[in-house]
């Protein structure tokens, strides 16, 4: 957790307009450094004096947030927390990095912020590890929110496979595949599913957009057995 709290504070010190630029980056300076010694004195005096009255730099609400983290080595149930997530929900990558599985968390997140994909994101990968029907919903409702999002195209494409919706699972795939396809996995899953159904020529065509080795590989053994050599 150490290592990803100090890369939190460090994200967070570059991001920002100029004009606060020097007071919050001395915040975070001084925080990066009583993280570094572990001094719970100086991370408490931190959060005392900006929980309190939270100033209108949002990163400086975040840094007193992450300074409780920090502290307590766990995610606190303090006002300090609620009151970052309203502030600004750009941020809301390094509370999912620190609580990843905490449903209770990511479900009030989506309250405050029913459009936020990331919000959306984060409960829909929780969810997944028990609801998947309702994780699916989640990552449905996300790419309606943002159609370029490939990894909710892809983790909705391997719900629908896992159904045995193979053409909705197809579509979500090729969705996934055109937009970023992370991890490799949209183009190369598309191409199996045509592959399956005896779409060869398309699987071939889906096949090639992957970056994955694999799938190129595949791509060249179909177009042997459709153009075999003389």
């Amino acid at each position: 957790m150490g290592t990803f709290v100090l890369l939190v504070f460090l994200g967070l010190l570059l991001n920002g307009a100029l004009w606060r630029a020097i007071q919050v980056n001395q915040a975070g300076i001084d925080v990066l450094h009583a993280l570094s010694r572990q001094n719970s004195e100086e991370l408490q005096r931190f959060v005392n004096r900006w929980s309190k009255s939270p100033p209108q730099d949002c990163r400086l609400v975040w840094l007193s947030a992450m300074a409780m983290v920090g502290r307590q080595g766990v995610l606190p149930s303090h006002e300090v927390l609620h009151n970052a997530v309203r502030c600004q929900p750009g941020y809301l990558a390094a509370l999912e990095g620190l609580a990843p599985y905490d449903v209770r968390l990511a479900e009030e997140v989506v309250r405050m912020y029913p459009r936020n994909s990331s919000a959306l994101m984060w409960l829909a990968q929780v969810k997944e590890r028990f609801d998947r029907a309702q994780a699916a919903e989640l990552y449905e409702i996300v790419t309606r929110v943002d159609a370029t999002n490939g990894l909710a195209w892809c983790r909705l494409g391997a719900q629908r496979q896992n159904e045995g919706d193979l053409d909705r699972a197809l579509k979500a795939f090729q969705e996934c595949c055109q937009h970023g396809d992370p991890g490799s996995n949209g183009c190369w899953r598309a191409g199996g599913i045509l592959e399956k159904q005896g779409r060869l020529e398309e699987a071939i065509f889906w096949y090639n957009q992957s970056r994955f080795t694999e799938a190129l590989k595949r791509a060249r053994e179909l177009q042997s057995q459709l153009s075999p050599s003389p």
